[in-house]
Formats: structure tokens, sequence, C-alpha cells
């Protein structure tokens, strides 16, 4: 049976496991009471690397509310391999069920870890036994022999692994049993909280012996329990008041019964000794599992189905394939029966929780596809940082490379310290390029070379500027000393206002720098493309990046503006990307560019093809917890929004959100910034963005962009708690966000879910209650994308949602589709819960760095599935953990 049913068989059923077990199969599986519509194929499952599936076992996975089947995965393709070779060699097959047990497809294989000594690469893993306890802890009783044979001949052990979300495992220890060639172990929890363990001891004519165990962790042999005859893979569990054994004695399936797990009576006859009629059953039944599911009992067992007729003893593909079957199990006079011939209406339920955690709530989302509205803007493409020369080292440039992956040449970045001296070294906060000097006479010497590589790099990337004019060079400033700043965290912010932050001694200087600048960009790279970039001068001037006073930034800028225009008269050019909303300091600049003198021409205005400001949150750290402040970010965007609205003259100019993040300060850290690394970033971002379209829908804007200022910081630890989209070379969580949004094409479709949080609740108070679990969807010709969050502010832990998603309105075409479901959660996309898992290393060795580059990349939660539409309309079932963040695609197909 199921380890899950033999470990709850016996455990006490207090009123809060009650509650929780009605919650579930109440309020989320109602149809499960149902017959499904379809019974079980046959073959239940074949493995689609080796197509050798064998001695399966099923267990409910708790982090993923699906059932798993773990199995032997046999080379039966090898047809070259040698003897036994073939069934040696390989690692534990995983197969996931999305419907209660009835259809079943391939995850991969089991990440087990074990010592040296038992065959490294070539180390043999057999026969998986997999329980949970009380605790909520895994736990896997695995034969494994040390390496690849071409006989039996060899030791076999059985060892113990631990894992906390079942799929990668650490070794424990070896058992020490009754030989040196033990196989095939299976353990129930018995009455009196104890544990036992059955498994075949090869050395005594493979009978059947049994050890006792406290804790699952120290064990005591007993001996033998079952002899009568041979047999391996025993299964143990109880049903209709008896504890039933299923040994494979290789003519079908031996029958014991006992009333005290210790003493055993065997049934007169076998189970599935006698070969079936449908596909691939047309011989005995092998290797056994069972799971109890309610009142009923299902036996799942593999088959050899080319091992019949004349060519049953031959040794080639034919024999050596094997398939799952299921068939469920009957109690008729007291004894186990079934019938492989009739159709399988499997019905999982999924057992009641172990230990006190909450039960999945239901969210039901709609989609309307036969409605599209209008496009959704791909406003997530704009990134930047503070210093500049990070993009064109080593992990800078490798990152900003799949920054250019998501959407060649429209995706923007933006950086401080373009026109800041100095010669190039990069620190926290800090940039240089050593654009501009004077020589001894007080002559400009224009030097365009780190510029040029920083440009270059972009381009290189497919990634285009959002050139920040600013800051001033150390020359050209009225107050150059002291210049160069040496802060760190922990470092008042204010101690980065040194020279550079200072008006310019000579605006003309100023302003014949710009349009050299300006003027060597369209000769390198040319007007068409430099028409494609963003011009805005300086960074947040209505706060202490700028040290002169408002209407000489108004003059600065005027300047910069028409030097731009002077060299392309086609260049986009905006800003001011103030600080928040800007406030009075916003207000004074678009009075001033819409209908002030402008300081550079005599006229009337200055050109404002965009506008530009910033919009943090504010984090703070609790009770132990991070939490969010997404309501003070979108606040302050709905401020600026409304400033906007005051001018009529900016109805329909594009806006560009210039930094909007969590919080203020990416090279930071502290406790309240703890949230970085992980999921709570990813799922904030994906909450944050559609949230923020929502607002300029609302406030009639023309949003262009929502600007991300995260990059990341070279020559950092891993994983160090700065604001960045990877780390140390290795992407972090949220940049796979950024991917599926990437994704997010088309117009948006009419979408609605029960779990999410109100525009207008999130801007009172957050998201501090009840979760969010919200839902955006686009539709094209060919393809659908949903994009769904589970978002909350405190960074605790919170029950899953365990989401109906149903499709309305497919095109009538649409019969057969393909879903592509791709996740961010702790166990997919997510180096930085792998980096955890291997305990925090720093440095990374070669092996640790190239494992956590793997698990960085996007991560499907399960393969390609395909789907059937009944009346335009499909759904599906699945289930997303808090901060958890799924990216649906559905495309039609023709089979």
């Amino acid at each position: 049976m199921t380890n899950s049913h033999k470990l709850r068989e016996h455990a006490p059923a207090g009123p809060f496991h009650l509650a929780c077990a009605v919650l579930l199969l109440g309020s989320l599986l109602t149809h499960a009471t149902q017959p499904t519509r379809q019974p079980a194929p046959k073959p239940l499952y074949r493995d689609p690397v080796h197509d050798g599936a064998a001695d399966p076992v099923v267990v409910w996975n708790p982090h993923r509310h699906r059932w798993w089947m773990f199995y032997t995965n046999r080379r039966a393709n090898a047809t070259n391999a040698p003897g036994v070779s073939w069934v040696h060699g390989t690692r534990i097959g995983i197969a996931e069920s999305p419907d209660h047990g009835r259809s079943w497809h391939y995850l991969g294989t089991a990440d087990i870890q074990l010592p040296p000594g038992y065959g490294g690469d070539q180390s043999t893993h057999w026969a998986p036994e997999v329980i949970t306890d009380p605790d909520g802890l895994h736990h896997m009783f695995l034969t494994v022999v040390p390496g690849i044979f071409t006989d039996w001949n060899h030791p076999r052990a059985i060892v113990h692994l631990t894992s906390t979300n079942l799929r990668s495992w650490h070794y424990q220890q070896r058992l020490q049993l009754a030989s040196d060639r033990v196989i095939d172990a299976c353990v129930l929890r018995l009455p009196d909280g104890t544990w036992r363990l059955w498994y075949n001891n090869e050395r005594d004519r493979k009978s059947i012996y049994f050890a006792d165990s406290p804790d699952l962790r120290s064990w005591t042999d007993r001996g033998k329990t079952v002899g009568d005859q041979p047999g391996e893979g025993p299964k143990v569990f109880r049903w209709h008041d008896h504890y039933w054994m299923i040994t494979d004695v290789w003519r079908g399936l031996a029958v014991y019964r006992s009333t005290n797990a210790l003493d055993w009576t065997r049934q007169p006859h076998d189970l599935l000794a006698q070969p079936g009629q449908g596909p691939d059953d047309g011989v005995i039944g092998q290797h056994p599992d069972v799971v109890v599911s309610g009142h009923r009992a299902f036996l799942f067992y593999f088959t050899h189905p080319g091992r019949r007729g004349p060519d049953a003893r031959r040794d080639g593909y034919e024999q050596r394939r094997s398939s799952i079957q299921v068939v469920e199990l009957l109690y008729t006079n007291g004894w186990l029966h079934c019938d492989r011939d009739a159709p399988t209406y499997i019905e999982l339920v999924p057992p009641p929780p172990l230990t006190a955690l909450p039960a999945p709530f239901p969210v039901r989302i709609e989609v309307d596809t036969a409605r599209p509205g209008q496009p959704w803007p791909p406003v997530w493409r704009f990134f930047g940082c503070d210093e500049p020369n990070y993009v064109y080292m080593p992990n800078g440039r490798k990152l900003l490379a799949r920054l250019g992956e998501l959407r060649p040449d429209q995706v923007y970045f933006r950086s401080h310290n373009l026109l800041t001296s100095g010669d190039g070294t990069p620190d926290l906060k800090w940039g240089s390029t050593g654009a501009y000097r004077e020589d001894e006479q007080g002559r400009p010497v224009y030097d365009w070379t780190i510029l040029d590589r920083i440009f270059d790099t972009y381009r290189e990337c497919r990634v285009r500027p959002y050139v920040q004019i600013g800051f001033m060079p150390r020359d050209l400033s009225v107050r150059p000393e002291p210049y160069r700043h040496h802060w760190r965290p922990g470092m008042p912010y204010d101690a980065i206002y040194t020279g550079w932050a200072y008006p310019p001694k000579d605006y003309q200087k100023w302003a014949d720098l710009v349009y050299a600048w300006a003027r060597h960009c369209v000769e390198r790279y040319g007007p068409e493309e430099v028409e494609q970039w963003y011009w805005q001068v300086w960074n947040e001037p209505n706060i202490g990046y700028w040290q002169g006073s408002r209407e000489e930034f108004f003059r600065l800028h005027d300047l910069a503006v028409d030097a731009v225009r002077r060299a392309l008269p086609t260049a986009r050019v905006g800003g001011p990307d103030v600080a928040g909303s800007g406030g009075r300091f916003m207000e004074a600049f678009l009075e001033h560019c819409l209908r002030g003198t402008n300081h550079a021409t005599g006229g009337r205005g200055t050109p404002l093809d965009f506008v530009s400001f910033h919009a943090k949150g504010a984090p703070v750290h609790t009770n132990g917890h991070v939490r969010m402040g997404l309501h003070v970010h979108l606040r302050t965007i709905r401020d600026g929004f409304q400033l906007l609205n005051r001018f009529p003259e900016l109805r329909n100019t594009p806006v560009v959100i210039g930094e909007s993040d969590p919080e203020g300060c990416a090279a930071c850290q502290g406790p309240q910034l703890g949230y970085r690394n992980g999921t709570l970033y990813a799922s904030y971002t994906a909450a944050s963005f559609p949230r923020i379209l929502e607002l300029a829908h609302r406030h009639q804007i023309r949003l262009e962009g929502v600007l991300t200022w995260a990059f990341t910081f070279e020559d950092q630890p891993p994983f160090a708690g700065f604001r960045q989209l990877a780390s140390d070379g290795i992407d972090l969580p949220v940049l796979n966000v950024f991917r599926m949004f990437s994704r997010m094409d088309g117009r948006e479709l009419p979408a609605h879910s029960t779990g999410a949080v109100p525009l207008d609740t999130i801007l009172r108070h957050g998201v501090r209650e009840a979760p969010d679990v919200g839902v955006v969807a686009t539709g094209s010709t060919n393809s659908l994308h949903l994009l769904v969050w589970h978002y909350h502010d405190d960074d605790l832990p919170g029950p899953p949602a365990h989401v109906t998603l149903i499709l309305g309105g497919l095109p009538a075409s649409w019969t057969h589709l393909k879903l592509l479901h791709h996740r961010v959660d702790d166990e997919h996309s997510n180096a930085y819960a792998e980096w955890i898992r291997l305990g925090r290393p720093n440095p990374l060795t070669p092996e640790q760095r190239a494992r956590l580059e793997a698990v960085s990349a996007p991560t499907p939660y399960e393969p390609p599935r395909p789907l059937s539409a009944d009346g335009g309309e499909v759904s599906i079932e699945f289930v997303l953990p808090r901060q958890g963040v799924s990216l649906l695609s559905f495309v039609p197909s023709d089979s």
C-alpha cells in the first residue's frame, strides 16, 4: 500500500487532523467521490527514457498535491548491454498523476546523493520504499548495488535516505540487516508508534525477513517471517481489519494475511497469475504496491509484455521492456481478489495531513478567450543599476545577454554615473567613465572609450540604452572635492553625495559635452538606432542627488535636451526621473517644460517626449520576519498618475516609471531586505506589475515602461542579499518571472480569480489578510498564456491555493490543446533554495556552481500535457504554494 496510508493506519486522529481531512475532502475534492468518466488506460505507464519501469511505489506528494510514483528504471532499450547489466546503472524514476491516479507523466529521476563507496556514477538503484513520518520528513529505503554487473552475484544493501521535498534525497545510513544481499524494503508504522521493515534476504532462499525500529533510524533485525516459498518485493498494508503481505513469487503474486503483522497465513490462490487480455497485460503481474484510498484499494504492478509465446525466453528489447499497470483489489470471503480485465475506475483520494499544516484553500480562475481586449503592454522590459561598468564584466555581460534575450532590441537599460570621472573601476553605488576632463588651459578633453564599451556591450546583447545624462565630471563640478566616495552598507546614505552631485561651473561646457557625446553616438551607431533610445537628464533631482537649486536643474536639463536634439533632431527626450511622484518639484518641472521659458533656446517650453518618475515600496522587519510594503509602492504610482492627470497636454504622452522596486537601495543590506534572494521578491514582482497596469488604465495613463532597478554586483559572495537579478553569475528566481512576462504576448483576455485581492484593498493596507492569488491572461492567434501568482506581504508560511482553472470560449478548431506549465517556487526555478539545501557553500566548487546554474533555469512544473476541449472549454487543477508563480501556456494540438 502507499506509505502515506501505512503511516496513517494507526496514527492518532485528533480533532485537527479530522478537521483538515473534512476541509480537504469536502471543499476541494467533492468530485472525487464520483467515478471517473474514463477507466485507467492499459498500460498505465511506460518510462519514456529507458522503457523499463518496474517496482512501483505510489505516494501522495503534499508539496505538489498530486500523486507520485517512484519506480525502478531498468535500461530495457540498451539492447547491447551484456548479461543482466541492463538491469543495473539507472536511477529511480518519478512519474506524476494530474488526475488522481488515472494517467501519469514522467517527471525525471530522484536526486539521490550516496557516498562514493556505493559505485559512484555506476551505482544501481532498485525498489524504492517511500514513507513520511509524523513531522513531515520523507524517508526512502532504497536497494543499492555498487556498480553495473553482468550477473546477479554481487552485494546488495538497503540504505536510508531522507528528504524535505520528495525530490532531493540525502544519505543517512546503511541498514545492518541479516546479510550482505538484501533487497526490496517495505515499511509500516505499527499501532504502538514503532516501525517495522520487511525485506528479501537473498542469502536465505529469498525468504522475507523483518526488522523493528522505534524511530526509523535504529533498527533491530528480527529474522525470518515468511519462508514457505521464495519471493521478493514484499508489500505490507492494513485493510479490512487485517494486515496483508503481497510478494512476487514469479508465477503471480502470493498473498498472506495476519492479525498481528507477525504470524502470516498464506492465501489459497495467487493474484495476477493468469495473463490478462489488455495491452501489455498478457503475462503475470510482478512486484506490486497497494494504495488504500478510502474504502477502496488499488494494486499497482509491472509486466514484461514480451515474455509470452514462443519468444518468451529470448533476451531482446521486447522481453526486457516493462510497463506499469493498475487493478482494483476486492475483498471477498476473507481473501483478496482482482479482475485485471475489468475496467479500473481509479480516483485516489489525498490522505489527511500528517502534520498541523493548514489545508489548501480553493481558488477558481475563469478566462474568457473569446473576448480579447487591448495588447498587453510589455512595460517590464526596462532595467537599470547604479554601477555602469558592471555590464561589461563577466557576470554582468552574462546577465545583460539574458535580458536581451527576453525581447531582442526592445529591452532598455538605464544607469547612473555615465559621465562620472574615474578610470572605470566599479564599486557599490559607484561607477565612472572618465568621459570629460580639462587640460591645463581649461579646455575640454573628451574620451568616449569606456562609454563606448558600455553601449557596445548593450547593443551586442540586443539591449538599448535608456540614457541618463549624468553625473557631473570632476573638472566641471562647481564643488569637485571630495569626489570619489567609498560608501558601504551601514554607512549614512548621504555619504554618496559628493562632487558629482553639484551643478557645473560652466553651463556652456556642460551643453558642449552633452552635444559632443550625443553626436558621437549618432556617428557610431547611426541615427536610426539612436532615435530608438531614451534620453533624460540626471537622477532624482528633487533629493540629494542634485545639490543645486530647482531652477539650476531646469537650466541643466534644458541645455542637455537641446544639445541632444541638435545632435539628433528626432531623439526621444524626457524626464525628470524624480524620486517618488515628485510633488511640487514635479509640478514645477512639468509647468516649466510645457509653458516656461527654455534656458537653451529662449523659446516656450522644453521637448517632453516622455515623463518619468520613481516609485518604491517600504518593507520592514517585524516579529522576526519581513513584511513587504506593496501598498506604499502602488500609492506612489497612483499619486504620480494623479499629478500627471492635472496636465491635459500630457494625456497622450508616454510615461516611464524610471525606477520601480520594493524599496529604494539596491546595494543596501539589512533584515528588512531579506526578501531579495528567494520567492518573495519573485511573487511581489508578479503581483505588482499587473496592478501598476491597472492603475494606469484607471487614470488613463499611457504607460510605456516600468523599470526594475536591479542588475548584479560583481565580485560579491553568492546570495549576498543585494537587490539583483543574478548573484555571482547565478540567476535568481525573480529573473524567471521576467522570463514569464516575456512570454505574455498578444491581447489581454478577461480573467477573474476568486482569490485576487482588489486593487483598492491593496492601496489601503496592502496584502495583510487573505493572500492575493491573481491572474493575467493574454491570447494570440496560436497561443494562450496565463500568469498566476500567490502573494502575501508577510514572509511567513501559509496554505497553498488549490486552483481550478477554466478556459472558456475557445475557438472551435481548438479541440485538442497542449499545456506547458512553468513554475517559480521553492522547488522550481530557484537556485537560492538549492543553495540553502547544499549548506550555503561559499565559495562555490565547480560542481556546486554547475548544479546551481542548472536549477536556476526556468523549470517545468510538469511535462507538456495534452488536453481536450469540451464545448469550447477546458478545465484543469493545480496547487500553487505561497509565493509561487506559474506560467501556463496553451497551444492548439493536432493530437
